[in-house]
């Protein structure tokens, strides 16, 4: 480990590092940095960087994580639910333990199948088309725009269209539920601020409740609708989003139960919390996968050419038969294999770092 202070820990060793970086950069890429000096013979650095974050060991060696994620089955650590509680509500599928954890994933599983998800097509696709004339409207301006942002709300609404079969629509305007998430999301990691006063604002809990009380409120009318959809047996099977599959798993092991009186609470919080995780989990990083990629084919001319001429290939060169040739056919997504290629480079180059957690126990 670093040079250790028993009044601040190993703060006072991230010090130096911080001026090699833009002022919000990532954590991750200090604890890397930290790494390459004092882990060279085991790839195991320990940090204590109280009142910040518990104590906890970096692991830098594929080796050491893959023993410390998937060959032992480690209690996932206190830490881990303190982060996430405020995104998801609850415990979810990512603190879970043992059988329950085993339960709620197999109920959620058919949701992420490969071939379940080229069904949503539909759904994606109508949320790229927006997305897309968005992008042509800045073009036609040539105004100065966030991308992130942008794509943040994009992957908002397909997440809402594949997970509640709901349009969110926060491309375009304002929604409780996507809104209220980014504002969770701008309260909670406030990584860059330094400042304990401003960074334990009297007012973020009340906000973050507020917050929260919105997500649940958005996401029960949702379930409630899906639930009396199903017990007046109107049930959409073209386009079954992923809350369908969960609430027709429920009815199916609950049958004996009466359900003139609606849902269960237990349940739906459950539904609520896990729900919530998916939507926190999944749109942040599929947005920077997308901003990474554009900005590395600006970067390099010769690779956006050999995407365009796979398309090409693939779709023909009339740009409004696309949408209908998905519909039509979603496999042919699987013929973009230089795509792919580009997409992975993408994440090898710019990668969601994650940490593994271990709490100092005595």
């Amino acid at each position: 480990m670093p040079p250790w202070n028993p009044i601040t820990g190993h703060l006072l060793c991230l010090a130096p590092l911080l001026s090699r970086f833009p002022k919000d950069i990532i954590q991750n890429y200090l604890l890397m940095e930290l790494s390459k000096d004092f882990s060279k013979t085991d790839n195991l650095l320990y940090l204590d960087l109280w009142p910040f974050s518990m104590p906890m060991i970096v692991v830098t060696s594929p080796d050491l994580s893959i023993q410390a994620c998937q060959q032992h089955d480690l209690t996932k650590p206190a830490a881990l639910k303190y982060f996430l509680e405020p995104f998801s509500g609850g415990e979810d599928l990512f603190t879970m333990n043992g059988l329950e954890w085993k339960r709620s994933r197999a109920m959620f599983a058919p949701g992420f199948n490969a071939n379940y998800l080229l069904g949503q097509m539909g759904h994606i696709l109508e949320e790229t088309s927006v997305f897309v004339e968005i992008l042509r409207e800045h073009a036609r301006k040539g105004d100065m725009f966030s991308l992130d942002r942008l794509t943040c709300d994009f992957t908002m609404d397909i997440i809402g269209a594949v997970c509640l079969n709901s349009h969110l629509n926060s491309q375009r305007q304002f929604n409780p539920l996507a809104s209220a998430m980014r504002s969770q999301i701008a309260w909670h990691l406030r990584a860059d601020e330094m400042n304990l006063f401003k960074r334990w604002n009297p007012a973020q809990p009340l906000i973050m409740w507020k917050n929260s009380r919105t997500m649940n409120n958005y996401i029960g009318k949702e379930l409630d609708k899906r639930f009396i959809e199903r017990q007046g047996g109107e049930k959409d099977t073209s386009s079954r989003s992923i809350i369908d599959l969960v609430l027709d798993n429920y009815m199916t092991e609950n049958s004996s139960l009466d359900m003139a009186h609606g849902l269960d609470q237990s349940f739906k919080k459950w539904a609520q919390v896990q729900i919530r995780l998916m939507i926190f989990a999944g749109h942040d990083s599929t947005a920077s996968t997308i901003c990474y990629s554009y900005y590395l084919l600006s970067k390099h001319p010769n690779a956006l050419a050999q995407i365009r001429a796979e398309h090409n290939e693939v779709f023909g060169t009339h740009l409004k038969t696309v949408s209908a040739q998905l519909l039509e056919n979603p496999q042919l997504i699987n013929k973009l294999s230089y795509t792919n290629a580009v997409l992975k480079e993408t994440l090898r180059l710019f990668p969601r770092q994650t940490l593994y957690v271990v709490e100092n126990q005595e």
